[in-house]
């Protein structure tokens, strides 16, 4: 409040008063002090993060980096062009230390199917794309108190069953410290909210699930299971397929703020904001569940 570092009201956003809006600095440490907690643990030579395509050193760094893209844009306002642009860098770097979609599970579809193995142009294109998605999905759900962390709070909880049950224990703790930091959050940001994540808390979460979704999927970077990523994080997904199309249909820029996403409709329908986050929630859960 002293440096004026809030998030004003304007007509697109639901929110009726000023918020602090880097609250993201308190979910990027409490992820690194989360993690930190692998070396109190006693198995810190069985846990070996740089193990599994170098996740460990690449996760934090890239993690990091994508976080201060968004805390710059909370504190200075950066352009969404630049955003986008580095967002594209970030990804790119991903793909090119290992972290990488090299093959697509459709089997899912039909038994005719295989698995589909991608040329490494291919791969750099569908990772890059997924990665950025993914990040601007999570970004774009932060409209309502308590929505964003909600959803990352399912999908960390979904990607963290199926790592633990096969006993995929680096990943697992990268996503316990994700839960756990969200889940904390959340008790400030749940409506009437006393703080916002900005763009620093939703590009940090953003970035880690779009990872992963395509390493939890498999327990390797080798395929993605379709179908796991986009049931667990399905309505973001949706949401963003929408509002895209819409907004290419009515001659808009795809990346140009509205009031066309679930929660806006929801609002607009007559719910309060509270049921609003509820019924989002509800179906996330489901969908989570049938993941």
């Amino acid at each position: 409040i002293k440096y004026n570092l809030v998030d004003y009201t304007n007509e697109r956003k639901i929110q009726k008063r000023s918020l602090v809006r880097i609250g993201g600095l308190a979910i990027f440490l409490g992820y690194i002090i989360g993690l930190s907690t692998i070396y109190f643990t006693g198995n810190l030579e069985n846990i070996r993060f740089n193990g599994i395509s170098l996740y460990g050193s690449t996760l934090l760094l890239t993690s990091a980096a994508i976080f201060v893209l968004g805390i710059c844009d909370d504190l200075i306002q950066l352009s969404p062009k630049f955003r986008l642009l580095f967002q594209f860098i970030i990804a790119g770097f991903t793909w090119t230390q290992g972290l990488r979609i090299d093959e697509i599970d459709i089997t899912l579809i039909s038994s005719r199917f295989e698995i589909l193995v991608l040329p490494n142009y291919i791969s750099l294109l569908i990772t890059v794309i997924w990665v950025v998605a993914i990040i601007n999905a999570i970004n774009w759900m932060d409209g309502l108190d308590g929505l964003a962390p909600g959803l990352v709070i399912i999908s960390s909880l979904a990607y963290f069953l199926i790592e633990y049950s096969n006993n995929i224990f680096s990943i697992s703790f990268i996503l316990i410290s994700l839960l756990g930091t969200a889940i904390a959050f959340l008790f400030y940001n749940y409506n009437p909210a006393k703080i916002l994540m900005g763009d620093g808390g939703s590009y940090f979460f953003g970035y880690n699930l779009a990872i992963l979704s395509f390493l939890s999927s498999s327990g390797s970077s080798a395929y993605l299971k379709l179908h796991i990523p986009f049931l667990i994080m399905f309505v973001p997904i949706l949401d963003m397929i929408y509002v895209i199309f819409r907004r290419i249909i009515t001659g808009k820029k795809p990346f140009n703020a509205d009031k066309t996403h679930i929660h806006h409709r929801l609002i607009n329908s007559g719910l309060n904001e509270r049921q609003s986050v509820r019924y989002i929630l509800s179906i996330a859960l489901i969908t989570a569940t049938l993941a």
